[in-house]
């Protein structure tokens, strides 16, 4: 079967073959479909043979080779995102979020960070300036501590898990002048002082 003939109305009826046989053959055609007419991309290859279902690329396992890397696409997931978890702006979009409708792996490539994600996407992010001596009071710190823990997605049990989060992790969230200010950039006092005591962290970057 010529690789042209997948990009007329055969692609549909050929699927159907193809799911109906459990032959080697089928398969392999199946991969010159996939691999030849839509660019190794079984999610490309899916949404245009049924085209007329409407398709959310983030939750096929694979998507198209630099996907990610297009600001349309970004903005279109964005725009879902805030449909579904009914936000009305950029600026409201936070790490639960993504969580609670199953798509952090799209989180990850920013580093976990929607402020990364978001500007990839080619918005802008509203700066709200923190009252002056904000971080100053501890009742603030550990609201934003709080905070950081959901975004990352564990739970006050998992007190472990604060030895993966470098200070980088907390600057992306906004605890940079937090972090710079009263912890010397440490995530080791930063993190004592807001578990008080016992202090178990032994060493953290």
């Amino acid at each position: 079967m010529e690789t042209d003939d997948f990009r007329r109305n055969d692609g549909y009826s050929f699927l159907v073959e193809v799911r109906a046989s459990n032959s080697s053959r089928s398969a392999a055609l199946t991969f010159v479909l996939v691999c030849q007419v839509y660019g190794g991309s079984p999610s490309a290859a899916v949404a245009a043979i049924f085209s007329e279902h409407e398709w959310l690329p983030w939750f096929f396992r694979k998507v198209p080779v630099h996907f990610y890397e297009n600001s349309a696409n970004l903005r279109r997931f964005l725009d879902w995102l805030k449909l579904e978890c009914g936000l009305s702006s950029d600026a409201d979009i936070r790490s639960h979020h993504f969580a609670r409708l199953g798509v952090m792996r799209v989180l990850l490539r920013y580093q976990y960070s929607p402020q990364a994600l978001i500007q990839a996407a080619g918005g802008e992010l509203e700066v709200v300036n923190k009252p002056k001596r904000h971080w100053g009071d501890m009742a603030n710190q550990r609201a934003f501590l709080i905070e950081l823990q959901h975004a990352l997605g564990f739970s006050d049990d998992e007190r472990e898990r604060w030895y993966e989060v470098t200070s980088k992790v907390v600057a992306k969230h906004g605890g940079l002048t937090l972090l710079m200010k009263y912890y010397g950039n440490s995530m080791f006092h930063f993190l004592c002082a807001m578990y008080v005591v016992p202090c178990s962290f032994r060493c953290l970057r």
